[in-house]
């Protein structure tokens, strides 16, 4: 199963002097949505608000994080909604479970592979902020931004045709990312069995080709 993750958090995950920003910065919101392989919901989602101290936030937001968040709603909503970084922890496992979503297994090659939109920036903070829960994936993950780039690369008129609100709110920009990884799988990847088998052999004839000519130049 893909679980699918987006984070609203104070910060980046750059270096803060010599701490690494997803040490530094705090996590506000997680919108987690679990799919199969096929990219099918198995449910609408869920959005958690982590509470801070007001002075620990007024210390850890950036100027664009307390801008926006404040623009969004975001802020009150961890005011007021809000939960310990631990107690989200463990509802996002817990909702995990209530899927039958299960750690990824190295040896089955079965199990939970986390994926987003640079979904490196968010398991950066998932490692540092919430171990057992990365724990639970794979340490491969699924970047619909990595398939915005190969399409930028080869197929430019297919990346630009994606249209995105950027609405920075956590369940709503993974449920966008959702969406936008259906738009690349139907536009890059939707080949029958006959169709992929010649993708394939063009695929090979064309590495074969590229290697020759490596070696002769």
């Amino acid at each position: 199963m893909i679980v699918w993750i987006d984070l609203e958090t104070t910060g980046f995950n750059t270096y803060s002097g010599e701490v690494h920003g997803a040490r530094h910065n705090l996590i506000l919101s997680m919108g987690i949505v679990v799919t199969d392989e096929n990219l099918n919901f198995l449910h609408e989602g869920k959005e958690i608000f982590i509470k801070h101290s007001d002075e620990l936030l007024q210390e850890r937001l950036t100027d664009w994080a307390r801008e926006h968040h404040s623009k969004s709603g975001l802020l009150d909503n961890c005011s007021s909604m809000g939960v310990s970084m631990a107690i989200a922890e463990q509802e996002v496992i817990k909702y995990l479970e209530s899927l039958n979503v299960e750690k990824f297994n190295l040896k089955t090659k079965k199990g939970a592979v986390i994926a987003g939109n640079n979904i490196q920036f968010d398991r950066s903070f998932i490692n540092a902020q919430m171990k057992e829960l990365d724990r639970w994936f794979h340490y491969r993950m699924l970047d619909v931004s990595a398939l915005a780039m190969a399409a930028r690369f080869w197929q430019p008129d297919v990346e630009k045709a994606v249209e995105k609100q950027y609405l920075h709110t956590a369940l709503e920009d993974i449920k966008e990312s959702i969406q936008e990884a259906r738009f690349y799988k139907h536009a890059l990847f939707s080949l029958n069995h006959s169709d992929a088998e010649v993708a394939i052999s063009l695929a090979q004839t064309h590495l074969t080709l590229d290697h020759a000519r490596q070696l002769a130049s």
